[in-house]
């Protein structure tokens, strides 16, 4: 790869391909959503060697356009940061994990029948100490 260390890139307009093989570290809040639009019209997806998702509470809604095209980048290491990875319901996990190690937590029907109904609506306590373990080493 050539290019600039960092680039902090808001509004400029480039290709995917411009883009991911330009720069090394881009910052940009807002390119996500077109860059893998883009990758999927070609049949692809976006590829990075790291991605690393600050403020990853943009991304607890499994169903928006932002938590679709994120679950979409491909890298060889993904971090999330986020000072509230569960604020409302336990769906919001899985829209994290969805990102970060996909298929770990099956799909959102399979993980609410398994995990969120059982926890929330029942305090399963073995259900919570199953999710628990399943998701302690990546935390």
């Amino acid at each position: 790869m050539h290019g600039h260390l960092v680039t902090i890139e808001i509004g400029v307009e480039r290709s995917a391909d411009e883009w991911v093989q330009a720069n090394r570290l881009t910052l940009d809040q807002h390119r996500i959503e077109r860059l893998n639009a883009e990758a999927v019209q070609r049949g692809g997806a976006v590829q990075q060697h790291r991605v690393v998702l600050d403020e990853a509470q943009a991304i607890k809604n499994p169903v928006t356009k932002r938590s679709k095209a994120v679950a979409r980048l491909a890298a060889d290491f993904k971090i999330a940061l986020t000072g509230t990875p569960v604020e409302n319901h336990l769906g919001e996990l899985w829209s994290l994990f969805n990102f970060l190690n996909p298929g770990l937590l099956g799909s959102l029907k399979r993980f609410n029948e398994t995990y969120a109904i059982p926890i929330e609506r029942f305090q399963d306590r073995e259900r919570r100490n199953q999710l628990k373990r399943l998701i302690q080493p990546f935390i």
